[in-house]
């Protein structure tokens, strides 16, 4: 019941206008033992990456660390840019794929594609492109826009919509 609450909440505040602008997020640093530079070609020792809003500004060995900024320090890990997976099924699970789409209902496989598109995220994946619902019809639409607005955690989506095939095609 206290969910409906926070949702309701949620979307009233994001619907209603905004007579003054949203106060400025507070920078974060982000300080690692190791940074891979994909560009570079390597790996810098440290690592830091400055995060303003939503947004990377900065990326080094060693980065502004403005007034105010919180600084979290994660220890000896190595700091990477997201994964992109340009095709994945969200609304399949491994195992008996043939029988899913006619066994399970649609409400089931969207939740299943929910909790797959956020194992995705916390398995380093920020975008994603999904390739067809299964015959669950628009639900990559639904799942796609809880995760912009926050609703549940998971990668950027691009979404294909009906799966397309040859006529009389497997």
């Amino acid at each position: 019941m206290i969910w409906r609450v926070v949702v309701l909440l949620t979307l009233a505040w994001q619907s209603a206008p905004c007579q003054t602008p949203p106060p400025e997020a507070k920078p974060t640093v982000l300080h690692a033992a190791r940074l891979l530079d994909v560009a570079g070609g390597h790996v810098l020792s440290p690592g830091e990456v400055l995060v303003t809003g939503e947004r990377i500004s900065a990326v080094g060995a060693s980065v502004p660390h403005p007034a105010g900024a919180e600084f979290i320090d994660l220890g000896d890990v190595t700091l990477m840019p997201g994964l992109i997976d340009a095709h994945v099924h969200l609304f399949l699970h491994p195992g008996a794929e043939d029988l899913q789409t006619v066994e399970e209902s649609v409400p089931r496989r969207t939740v299943t594609a929910v909790l797959a598109a956020r194992a995705d995220l916390m398995a380093g994946f920020t975008a994603e492109r999904d390739m067809g619902t299964e015959g669950a019809g628009s639900a990559d639409t639904a799942v796609r826009n809880a995760i912009d607005q926050g609703l549940v955690p998971g990668p950027r989506l691009r979404i294909s919509g009906n799966a397309i095939d040859i006529l009389g095609g497997a």
